[in-house]
């Protein structure tokens, strides 16, 4: 019987894509999810494991990479500079210095996406470690909150407080339930009190956020696979993702999430913007309308206390202080730090000093109340220059095959809705932000190499 050995080549390859799959799942669990919170170790198991990738992925560098993915990993180092000179006149240096390295480990996750992902099989095996984490948190989140609902389950460890209570509000308290995930927040809908999902990370907010990249990416996930029984069982998770991500209340992400499935349209389909707007309010108006309406004479009182619970609960004042009014003293503080300061800054993660634990919940401010206006024109290059990045692949993939196209739309719907949601809550440091990022650039880089490849034949033919 012949026997089939693997070049060392290939050897290398597998290796290397086990590499970039398991530092991917490794910094999805990171912060802002709540393992590390459960496990004190985790977090010395992720910079282990991000530090040996990180440098081993310079045997592979390839120096060879467009201009417009040059810049943006130079304004990313400048700002990483400028990051570390604010915390010279920092109120808290130290702290800053703690929370600023650890921002440059997303770079290191950056870097080693853009290396690694070096083809479509790297590219596809990262998709499907997200699409199948998506589903995970998406079933455990489900479960307990159906759990929490029926009052089958309490929690068993409470953190941020000294008090054990099992009263469900919008303080500050984040209440576990045993390998299920956690509750922070609950809103009233009729006669039960709903957990807002967040599973396994520290606000449903950031559940909403790191949901939008797995919704999407999904999306490339069933566009690759033919298998009739596969398709089924990923149309099923995406649906299970939705529904979560609806049960976290985010209003915020529900708008991104929006937002990002009209860019999703307009790429993957290649079509004008106006053409864009109707096939994205035609479904909208014409079955969205329809079933709205039917719910409402139907279940009047369902649908008003969803609405209530999404929209109207951040603004009740029934428990005290509101969400919105929360969001708003956040908002004060950091636009006081920046007329104060408004060309250095008050230093790089600052904000929380200066305001007793709270941020501003909006990403720009917070760069421009901690980083100044050389901070926040350095990361609005940074964001140009991503802007351009898609840009250039929106040309390359342009006249490819359909399914070229609709990755390229997963992934501008994915940056697209996470760069939004960062002017509702602080996430533009966070794993979940830079594994997107990495994502659209490295794919830049695979399609730029098939560029070359197929040129390199024709010319050879």
């Amino acid at each position: 019987m012949d026997t089939y050995k693997k070049s060392p080549s290939v050897r290398l390859t597998d290796f290397n894509t086990f590499l970039v799959s398991l530092v991917c799942l490794l910094c999805i669990f990171g912060q802002p999810n709540g393992l590390s919170l459960l496990l004190t170790f985790y977090n010395v198991i992720l910079i282990f494991v991000l530090g040996i990738a990180f440098f081993y992925s310079f045997r592979f560098f390839n120096f060879y990479i467009s201009s417009n993915l040059f810049y943006f990993l130079l304004f990313i180092f400048l700002i990483i500079l400028w990051s570390f000179f604010s915390l010279i006149y920092s109120p808290d240096p130290l702290f800053g210095l703690r929370i600023l390295s650890s921002a440059l480990f997303k770079i290191f996750l950056f870097i080693i996406f853009i290396v690694f992902i070096n083809s479509h099989y790297v590219f596809n095996q990262v998709i499907k470690v997200i699409s199948i984490a998506g589903v995970f948190f998406a079933i455990s989140g489900l479960i307990l909150t159906v759990l929490v609902v029926s009052k089958t389950i309490e929690p068993s460890m409470l953190i941020g407080s000294e008090s054990v209570t099992k009263d469900l509000d919008y303080s500050q308290n984040l209440y576990y339930y045993n390998g299920l995930g956690f509750v922070k927040a609950a809103s009233s809908v009729i006669d039960l009190v709903l957990p807002r999902l967040q599973s396994f990370f520290m606000e449903p907010g950031y559940f909403a956020f790191f949901m939008e990249s797995s919704v999407f990416l999904s999306l490339i996930l069933l566009e690759n696979t033919k298998n009739k029984k596969w398709r089924i069982l990923i149309v099923v998770g995406i649906v299970l993702q939705i529904l979560s991500f609806l049960l976290s209340l985010s209003a915020a992400g529900a708008f991104c999430l929006i937002v990002g499935y009209f860019f999703y349209i307009k790429y993957s389909k290649n079509i004008t913007f106006f053409n864009a707007l109707i096939r994205f309010f035609k479904p909208i108006l014409t079955y969205g309308l329809i079933i709205g309406i039917i719910l409402f004479l139907i279940e009047k009182d369902l649908i008003m206390a969803l609405f209530k619970a999404l929209f109207l609960d951040h603004f009740s004042v029934d428990k005290g202080r509101s969400s919105a009014d929360d969001r708003a003293d956040a908002f004060s503080m950091g636009l006081k730090a920046f007329t104060d300061h408004p060309i250095l800054g008050i230093g790089f993660n600052q904000m929380r000093i200066v305001s007793n634990g709270l941020g501003t919940n909006n990403s720009f401010l917070t760069i421009a109340a901690e980083l100044g206006m050389v901070g926040l024109v350095l990361y609005l290059s940074l964001l140009w220059f991503l802007r351009k990045v898609v840009l250039e692949l929106s040309i390359r993939v342009k006249n490819l095959d359909e399914g070229t196209r609709k990755t390229f739309g997963a992934l501008t719907a994915t940056i697209v809705a996470q760069t939004l949601h960062t002017a509702f809550i602080d996430v533009n440091w966070s794993f979940h932000y830079w594994i997107s990022l990495g994502l659209v650039c490295a794919y830049l880089q695979i399609i730029q190499k098939d560029s070359l490849r197929d040129k390199a034949l024709s010319i050879t033919l």
